[in-house]
């Protein structure tokens, strides 16, 4: 299961983005996956879990959405915080696979 997940991780990361007009129902969007993600997704739990044992707090103030130009999906910024592009972010799992899994998920809207 852990070779999949991380085979699709992977597939997703090479694959250039697919990107959408960046408003805010797409921003609320990237939000809601989020959210969801950190509530109910196993694996973005179980590292939120393990960071705050180690002092590093993951939650919603440190998970921003935002509208990006490039390439990109997200990644880490200077202030410790994780951006997750939300014109880029078209699919549920790449939110999980940003936010630390990824999931069997397909488009969600």
């Amino acid at each position: 299961l852990y070779a999949a997940q991380r085979q699709q991780t992977e597939d997703m990361s090479s694959s250039a983005p697919s990107s959408r007009p960046c408003d805010e129902d797409c921003i609320a969007r990237c939000e809601r996956r989020r959210d969801d993600a950190l509530q109910n997704n196993r694996w973005v739990k179980f590292l939120a879990a393990h960071l705050a044992k180690a002092g590093c707090s993951v939650g919603q103030d440190s998970i921003k959405c935002q509208c990006c130009e490039g390439d990109v999906l997200g990644g880490l910024q200077a202030d410790g915080t994780l951006l997750l592009c939300a014109n880029h972010l078209v699919a549920k799992v790449r939110v999980a696979a940003c936010t630390g899994s990824a999931s069997k998920s397909g488009p969600v809207n």
